[in-house]
């Protein structure tokens, strides 16, 4: 039988100038190879064929190994396999080989383009369009299914999968990667359409995840997928349209592309998108279509490449990012997407988020590159978020916001915006939008790992625990280190210091050079009062670690050493104004600190000076021990507190973790205020839950007055002394982070003796 055409194998459509099977509904590409493994089994008929000769017939100028012959047939079995039906197709002869056990018989296969030659392929944005466009004129159907669906408040949720790489070239797989992205990027600039971000699909992707069941968990209506093969210039798209909830294939079919002129190409596409928008469904694109500049498939190819490794938000990969997108900006110096993208990396490696860089230095990096990204691209939604991040880093949340909102507005399903907006949110005390924010982001991006970490910690934040434990099941799949230290957060509530730092030390393991997990370790290592650790587990160790225990003229000199004052901006000042006032000196610390209180517009928020925040309770309570001592008055600033307060009740973020607790704002609040007895009880209680108050800053005097305060103090060492002895007693016996990290000599020695009885 000819198998160069179309032929059976069961109940299996096989067409191998496609290289794609399908029965019934069901649709699927195979690779190149697995392809040519089956038409030669079907070349067989049944007759056992040996792990050699299929050696010698698949890779005949190749040294290979008999695994490349295992793994074609595991590929060629699942394949093959159909849900609900147990029918074995290849089975396998031992010490012989394998065989097609199904029947194979011809097809006449009816297709009037057969035989048509395929012309050059030059346009990739045309194929995007082209492939848009089948999505809404085919959007009807699902239309008659579900009535209303033009309504003002129906949006469907589309998946777009990253497509397979049907060429023999792995290189090609980031032109795969593009198409997918190029895809998302058009979808999610439609407003009436949810679109899954990148992240979410990519890991659907590689976990294999049948459709019907991520469907199921994230409430996707519609799965775009498909397959492109490259050869030289040459390119076949496959893509097939899903329709979830039946699991229907309701449109497959593949494209072929020629043309010369890729932007006159693209804009009559665009105009036929927007036509079928208009007239057949009533929806409406609040933008124009935008013309994409063609750019060089190496530039691209590089920002591909940086686009992935920047997803992984790791310090290693974020590094060989910039890398790729400095490439793809040398070789196409108006890239507009390359700029936006290296300023984001940039910020990325800083010390407050995943690498070492001073902010300072990262800023003053990245500032003209994102603000280049937006002059070359205006339109271009992730400008307008890398210019926000610089607005961020700089502590001006206010000034991030209508970049963030444009983002928005030019990408209502960019998932990254509302993450970026609920933490600004954040930042300025606006705690039920910010709350809002990380939930509209999960939704769009389910498996992101900066999605997640936002959405968990709000979800502790608003003590909704078994949710939050729910959800580390999701980021442990993503990011098994940042779900490892997430976890930390939960295992070291209501005291558990011990456990969270092991839960961080649980998290190295996964990166053991990983600076910022090691600056994170450093603060565990400070409320153990483990202090030689503080300085030994990173570079780039806080000063706060050394005021806390008491070494205020260490903590001066590493805060002045880490932002010096003459060439730091306001936050790294703030660093160094902390300090000062822990250690009583308020007549250099006050004028920073007044500083502070101004360019954050005497706000007060929640979070600690380590998340650039507004401004954190730290720098207040800082402020008014300074004006005290002045005799000056702090009622605006109590106010703040109060205020603070008031939002975070609002948004029912009560839970006490390690470094907030509302019922300390509020009880330091009431015990200045007069009313100590209410105090007390408050900052008793947020003590008693884990909250840590740092005992040896001078901005406390006030509170240490009174001997009730002394007497938390005393009761927080002692729960500190335990802490550390447990920590001690699993890694000074037979430490399991041996190879990644080690406790100091000092640490050990004689710990048995300190075990409270």
């Amino acid at each position: 039988m000819d198998t160069s055409n179309a032929f059976r194998v069961g109940d299996w459509l096989i067409e191998p100038s496609l290289d794609r099977i399908s029965c019934g509904s069901e649709c699927r590409n195979l690779r190149p190879k697995v392809m040519d493994l089956l038409v030669y089994l079907a070349q067989k008929n049944g007759d056992v064929v040996s792990s050699e000769e299929l050696l010698d017939h698949l890779w005949p100028d190749r040294i290979v190994t008999g695994g490349s012959v295992y793994r074609c047939v595991a590929e060629l079995r699942r394949a093959l396999e159909r849900v609900g039906v147990n029918q074995d197709y290849i089975k396998t002869i031992p010490k012989k080989g394998y065989c097609l056990c199904a029947p194979v018989t011809e097809h006449i296969q009816k297709d009037e383009n057969h035989g048509q030659d395929f012309q050059p392929f030059l346009v990739f944005g045309g194929i995007v369009a082209a492939l848009v466009l089948m999505f809404f004129l085919l959007w009807p159907w699902k239309q008659n299914k579900v009535e209303g669906l033009a309504a003002e408040h129906f949006r469907p949720t589309i998946a777009v999968m990253p497509f397979t790489n049907l060429s023999d070239d792995e290189d090609d797989e980031y032109f795969s990667y593009g198409l997918s992205e190029d895809l998302i990027s058009i979808f999610s600039r439609v407003p009436e359409i949810r679109v899954l971000a990148r992240a979410s699909s990519l890991e659907l992707k590689s976990k294999g995840e049948e459709v019907s069941e991520f469907a199921k968990r994230f409430n996707v209506d519609l799965v775009l997928d498909g397959s492109i093969r490259q050869q030289g210039r040459r390119v076949r798209v496959t893509a097939r349209l899903i329709e979830t909830s039946s699991n229907i294939y309701v449109w497959a079919g593949s494209l072929d592309r020629a043309g010369d002129d890729v932007l006159r190409l693209q804009d009559e596409i665009s105009a036929a998108i927007a036509g079928a928008l208009r007239n057949e469904l009533g929806f409406v694109m609040t933008l124009p279509p935008r013309r994409v500049a063609q750019i060089p498939s190496e530039a691209r190819d590089a920002y591909l490449r940086g686009r992935h490794l920047l997803d992984q938000r790791q310090a290693a990969a974020i590094r060989t990012a910039e890398q790729e997108f400095r490439t793809a900006i040398s070789t196409e110096p108006d890239f507009a997407p390359a700029h936006a993208e290296l300023a984001i990396a940039t910020l990325l490696l800083s010390s407050g988020n995943y690498g070492d860089m001073p902010e300072a230095e990262a800023i003053r990096i990245a500032a003209p590159i994102a603000k280049r990204a937006l002059e070359l691209d205006p339109q271009l939604p992730e400008a307008h978020l890398s210019c926000s991040l610089v607005e961020q880093m700089k502590g001006h949340y206010e000034a991030s916001l209508p970049y963030l909102h444009r983002a928005i507005e030019l990408s209502p399903s960019n998932s990254l915006a509302y993450s970026w907006l609920g933490s600004a949110y954040d930042r300025l005390g606006r705690y039920k939008e910010y709350f809002e924010a990380t939930q509209i982001a999960l939704s769009l991006d389910p498996l992101s790992q900066p999605t997640l970490v936002n959405h968990i910690q709000s979800l502790i934040d608003r003590d909704e625990l078994k949710e939050a434990e729910n959800k580390l099941d999701n980021l442990a799949s993503v990011s098994p280190m940042a779900a490892a230290s997430l976890r930390g957060e939960l295992t070291g509530l209501d005291g558990k210091w011990a456990d969270a730092a092991i839960a961080r030390l649980d998290a190295l393991k996964f990166a053991p050079d990983d600076p910022r997990m090691r600056i994170i370790l450093s603060w565990m290592f400070g409320y153990l009062g483990l202090m030689d650790e503080v300085r030994l587990v990173s570079e780039n160790y806080s000063h706060f670690p050394l005021s806390y225990a008491g070494n205020h003229l260490e903590a001066i000199t590493r805060a002045i050493e880490m932002h010096p004052i003459e060439e730091s901006g306001v936050l790294g000042r703030s660093h160094v104004a902390l300090a000062l006032a822990g250690a009583g000196n308020y007549s250099r610390a006050r004028p920073l600190l007044e500083e502070a209180w101004v360019h954050f517009g005497r706000r007060v928020t929640r979070s600690g000076l380590v998340t650039r925040s507004g401004l954190p309770i730290s720098i207040a309570m800082a402020l008014i021990a300074a004006r005290l001592h002045e005799g000056d008055d702090v009622e605006e600033l109590l106010s703040a507190i109060d205020d603070d307060v008031r939002r975070t009740r609002e948004a029912k973020m009560n839970r006490t973790v390690i470094l907030l607790s509302v019922d300390f704002e509020e009880g330091y609040v009431a015990f200045l205020s007069g009313d100590k007895e209410r105090g007390i009880d408050l900052i008793s209680t947020a003590a008693k839950d884990g909250y840590f108050i740092p005992p040896e800053e001078a901005y406390f005097d006030v509170l240490r007055s009174d001997p009730a305060f002394i007497e938390i103090l005393e009761n927080q060492a002692e729960r500190q002394a335990r802490e550390r002895a447990r920590f001690l007693a699993v890694v000074c016996s037979d430490n399991p982070y041996d190879g990644t990290w080690e406790p100091a000599e000092s640490t050990c020695a004689g710990f048995h003796s300190r075990v409270p009885r």
